[in-house]
């Protein structure tokens, strides 16, 4: 709702812009223009020649190396998502709406006239220790109108504000809480939570706490929920950002517990009933008769006097026993103490406590997201005990569910509408390329302002996507122009469409930029809402602009590239025909012959997960070979009267040699860095590996299955045409009919759903070997795969990368200790002497420094980080082996009970399932047995045989992960 009139807005606008540039600016145009055009230099020339000659250079060096300009977009598109996993979120940013809102929190029980005196002690300090505040209001307990019920230990403090221009106590409003918060810690017994009125009164009718976040523990019994209420407000209190930390108040109200001596009770001859009515009675009151004034009617109610009902003293009352004497009640009951619950809070028929908190200087998700771990690894449950996360949170991921559903829908409309506008979609997706480069600018912007994301920032997303699109249609309209006249080279069409479009490129985006800029600098009632959505709208417009006068031009000239080659590639089909039928085979390309070992090898050169392996290890080289690097060379000269009145010259030159043993042991750490690159490279090595045979295995498996059912639906057709013969002849029933059709519907419903997901299976083993030509298997059948002689787990490559880090954590350690030794400095110095008579030139000479380190806090600091990450890597390579070997003991504990499962198959299940069904037919045309045994035996049959196949494929899959966990480097 807060978006929708700029929605509108913007609509209507753009529709008006619509209808005024086909009708009014022509017409404006033609009358206004001038006829006799005369070309002259202005300023929006000179700047226009000025950025055409910065941007022609650089259009030249983006087509002279592409490669480096798309990965330059993709490395910008990959951190700029890095960075938007760290910006955090919130639901809305907080407004400030000038006042603030505190609840008072007194312990359970408290008087009115307790929390009378409290909320007026807090109001008068703020009064008298604050000049900012004009006004303090409170409010206690329900009203007689009960909209907002409140015990009357709890009241709403409103502190109105003068304006920001007079405070003189803070300058921020967090430092102004902070300050309020001190002063008011004096009250003893007494809490104040900070917010704001309207905030407040927003996230109780969202959740029914006053606070930021909302943390509901569900269960059954409150005294264990206000427990671990209790202990999951301790561990909240010490996250970073979380204040005003305060648990529902559900325990701790006083109660008077009348217990009854029922023996005693017994033997008196008196009723509960009885004992209940006077106790009542005396306390209560009772009613005892009716007292009239004139036509009104009033009922009589008795009870004890003030002064004797305050001590709640039974001494003093009297029952009747079954033979009409007086028993004292303290003799029949006695009264208790407790403590009780005060208060019992349900959602959706569940108990529950909740935990209210603030949120200071951080954004919501990021603290939520923090609690939640923390709750989940100190925070110990009963069974059927939970815990719901609730307010700015609970809106936040309610609205990015929202935003999940509304952006791409946003998207596949700009794709339509540039479908529509092009004709093709090949053009239609070069233009959307705009549309994460304008994302990553956006991403970024919010970064540099130190803003969350909120639903700001997600509106300005789907506003910045319609608007950096712009760009690529007229860079790419214009291109297409150009092309089509076909009297222009390639290069030539984009340099000069680039350079055209060039001005038209700027100012729609500028336009739209300068646009936002006021509610970017904003700093009036509303501007928290305003400024995340106008900072990505420019953010992304400057990046998409950017980018796309660089990368779209790239893309256009390898797409253009790539429909030339595949023209002259074609072949007139009709040419094709006669070498098809002399040649006897038909007109289609034969799909490519693959084995098991092929596939792999294929995937090894080309999945991207290798590459990256291989150029980290690359890169990782590469900073070895500059691991000794020497500081820079100093050259000083001194001119001037330097040993007496004349003048002489100076000349000095230092070189620092540095640590020697940093040097040794920075070139050992690099070394092990590259190792670990290695083991890393070996690993995603195996991994590919992996994935790909188990992927094959899979695809072989689902071939067969289908075949299988190929054979199985020939024999149900052959079964279904001779129960449908026999049917017409009155021979079978037509329930026998209906069942036999149902077992061929059946089947072909299994056929359809293995069909897809061998489809699937496809698409899984392209995506691994990163290719798009068809492929058949070599060997198209589905045998049991044979297990080599297993490794040690010592020597997995898991373990030696983890052991290899342990190495370069531990070097890493040893290199922060050497940076305490002293540096060494060599230098040499020559000189001139002038005195009156003499003048003594060529005096030189060598120098020695060495400087110690006095300050080791910093380094000492770094030692300690570095002995933290070698124990880190230590409990990692723990934990690897401890994972390793529980992995390998269950897959060895798959692969035996599968094992033993296919040799079933192999010396009994096989044979008998085709006994099955040899039998069965054989009697069921001798009339031996009837239909629905015939029906069952091949069902029995069918199963037999798809179970075999799957027990395969599971011995496969799990020899496949044997090896991979067992087998050495």
């Amino acid at each position: 709702k807060m978006f929708r009139p700029m929605a509108q807005t913007v609509s209507f606008a753009v529709l008006g812009a619509l209808v005024l540039s086909l009708t009014y600016v022509p017409m404006l145009s033609a009358l206004i223009l001038k006829k006799n055009i005369r070309e002259k230099t202005d300023l929006s020339d000179r700047i226009m020649k000025g950025l055409q000659r910065l941007y022609q250079p650089t259009l030249h060096k983006a087509l002279n190396s592409p490669m480096v300009t798309l990965f330059s977009a993709m490395a910008l598109l990959a951190l700029s998502v890095f960075v938007f996993t760290r910006l955090g979120g919130v639901f809305i940013p907080q407004l400030e709406e000038g006042d603030f809102a505190m609840q008072m929190t007194l312990p359970t029980g408290s008087s009115l006239e307790e929390s009378i005196r409290t909320s007026t002690q807090a109001e008068k300090i703020l009064l008298e220790h604050f000049p900012e505040v004009k006004q303090v209001v409170s409010k206690i307990g329900t009203a007689e109108i009960p909209t907002d019920p409140m015990s009357v230990e709890l009241a709403d403090i409103m502190v109105v504000l003068k304006d920001k221009e007079e405070w003189t106590s803070a300058e921020t409003r967090e430092e102004l809480v902070r300050k309020m918060e001190r002063k008011l810690s004096d009250i003893l017994g007494a809490s104040f939570d900070f917010t704001q009125p309207i905030q407040l009164r927003f996230n109780e009718l969202m959740t029914g706490a006053k606070t930021d976040v909302a943390i509901k523990i569900y269960g059954e019994d409150m005294a264990i929920l206000h427990d671990k209420a209790v202990e999951a407000a301790a561990i909240a209190a010490g996250v970073r950002g979380a204040a005003d930390v305060v648990v529902e108040q559900t325990e701790g109200l006083p109660q008077l517990l009348v217990q009854y001596n029922r023996q005693k009770i017994a033997q008196h001859g008196i009723s509960i009933e009885e004992l209940n009515t006077v106790i009542r009675s005396a306390f209560a009151g009772e009613q005892a008769g009716v007292v009239f004034e004139g036509e009104r009617k009033f009922d009589l109610v008795v009870r004890l006097s003030k002064s004797m009902r305050s001590d709640f003293n039974l001494s003093q009352l009297f029952v009747k026993n079954a033979s009409g004497q007086l028993v004292p009640v303290t003799e029949l009951a006695q009264v208790k103490e407790s403590v009780g619950p005060a208060q019992i809070s349900r959602d959706n028929t569940k108990r529950r406590v909740t935990l209210g908190i603030n949120v200071r200087e951080r954004d919501v998700e990021s603290l939520v997201n923090e609690i939640q771990s923390k709750l989940s690894e100190q925070l110990r449950l009963p069974p059927g005990y939970y815990i719901t996360y609730g307010g700015d949170f609970e809106n936040l991921q309610q609205a990015k569910q929202r935003l999940s559903i509304v952006v791409p829908l946003a998207l596949v409309l700009i794709l339509v509408l540039l479908y529509f506008t092009f004709g093709s979609f090949k053009y239609a997706f070069l233009i959307f390329v705009a549309v994460p480069l304008s994302a990553i600018g956006g991403i970024f912007a919010l970064w540099i302002r130190d803003l969350p994301f909120s639903i700001s920032a997600g509106v300005g997303f789907i506003a910045l996507f319609g608007v950096a699109v712009l760009n690529g249609i007229v860079l790419i309209s214009y291109f297409n122009e150009l092309k089509a006249q076909g009297n222009m080279a390639l290069e030539a069409v984009i340099i000069k469409g680039g350079m055209v479009r060039l001005r038209p490129v700027i100012m729609t985006a500028s336009v739209a930029a300068l646009g936002f800029l006021p509610m970017a600098i904003s700093t009036t009632a509303g501007a928290e809402v305003q400024r995340p959505l106008a900072t990505v709208v420019i953010g992304g417009l400057i990046s998409a602009t950017l980018l796309t006068l660089l990368v779209l031009p790239v893309l256009y000239r390898s797409v253009e590239k790539y429909s030339v080659r595949r023209k002259r590639r074609a072949v007139s089909p009709a040419f094709l025909i006669p070498i098809f039928l002399l040649a006897g085979i038909p007109a289609f390309s034969q799909e490519q012959k693959l084995s098991e070992d092929d596939a792999v090898e294929l995937a090894l050169k080309q999945n991207p997960q290798v590459r990256i392996s291989e150029l980290e290890k690359q890169g990782q080289d590469y900073l070895r070979k500059g691991a000794v690097a020497l500081p820079a060379t100093a050259v000083g000269m001194q001119y001037g009267q330097i040993n007496g009145s004349a003048r002489d010259p100076y000349l000095h030159i230092i070189q620092s040699v540095g640590s020697i043993p940093a040097h040794l042991q920075r070139l050992k750490v690099y070394n092990l860095r590259v190792n670990v690159a290695d083991y890393q490279l070996k690993l995603a090595t195996r991994d590919v590996k992996y994935q790909v045979r188990k992927a094959w295995h899979h695809w072989l498996y689902l071939r067969q299955v289908l075949k299988e059912i190929d054979r199985q639906l020939a024999l149900y057709q052959n079964f279904e045409s001779r129960a449908d013969l026999q049917y017409r002849l009155g021979e079978r029933s037509l329930l026998e009919k209906k069942l036999s059709e149902n077992s061929l519907y059946e089947l072909r419903n299994n056929q359809i759903l293995r069909a897809e997901d061998l489809k699937q299976a496809i698409a899984d083993l392209h995506y691994l070997m990163v290719t798009d030509e068809d492929f058949s298997p070599m060997e198209d059948t589905l045998i049991s795969l044979h297990l080599p002689a297993l490794g040690a787990p010592g020597e997995h490559p898991a373990i030696a990368l983890l052991q290899e880090q342990v190495k370069a954590a531990q070097a890493e350690t040893n290199l922060q200790k050497s940076l305490m030794f002293p540096e060494i400095k060599v230098g040499y110095f020559r000189q001139t002497i002038t005195e009156t008579d003499i003048r003594l030139k060529g005096l030189q000479g060598w120098t020695v420094e060495v400087a110690f380190p006095l300050w080791f806090r910093p380094q000492q600091a770094s030692i300690q980080r570095s002995k933290i990450s070698d124990m880190q890597a230590q409990q990692a390579l723990a934990l690897g082996r401890q994972r390793l070997n529980i992995s390998l003991v269950k897959a060895l504990s798959e692969l035996e009970k599968y094992k033993n499962l296919l040799a079933y198959y192999h010396e009994q299940g096989l044979d008998q399932a085709n006994v099955i069904r040899r039998t069965a037919t054989l009697q069921m045309e001798a009339g031996e047995i009837d239909f629905f045994q015939y029906l069952q035996s091949l069902q029995r049959y069918s199963q037999t045989r798809l179970q075999y196949l799957e027990t395969l494929r599971n011995y496969n899959q799990s020899v496949i992960e044997v090896e991979y966990l067992s087998e050495s480097l």
